[in-house]
């Protein structure tokens, strides 16, 4: 994002939180191959997408700070090895 070229991610990992599709970029589901094929060939083809993206996504990127983003990425790591550890 912060590079300036469009995101095609899957909705795993807490990205949701940050990309809104069709927005400021593309969200798949895991696993999602055709989805993934679908969106890579439209934004070869839509100009318009392409650059719509590229430049909000870059908004979005340039609005986030190492703070923010890493304590998202800690938040998540800590929710997971909680749900982890109570199904052992």
């Amino acid at each position: 994002m912060a590079s300036g070229v469009p995101v095609i991610s899957t909705k795993c990992g807490g990205v949701e939180s940050f990309i809104q599709p069709g927005i400021n970029g593309i969200l798949i589901e895991p696993g999602d191959v055709d989805a993934l094929s679908y969106s890579i060939i439209e934004l070869i083809k839509n100009k318009k997408l392409r650059e719509l993206l590229s430049k909000r996504g870059r908004e979005t990127a340039l609005k986030l700070n190492f703070k923010k983003v890493s304590k998202i990425w800690e938040d998540f790591l800590y929710n997971t090895i909680n749900k982890c550890s109570q199904k052992l």
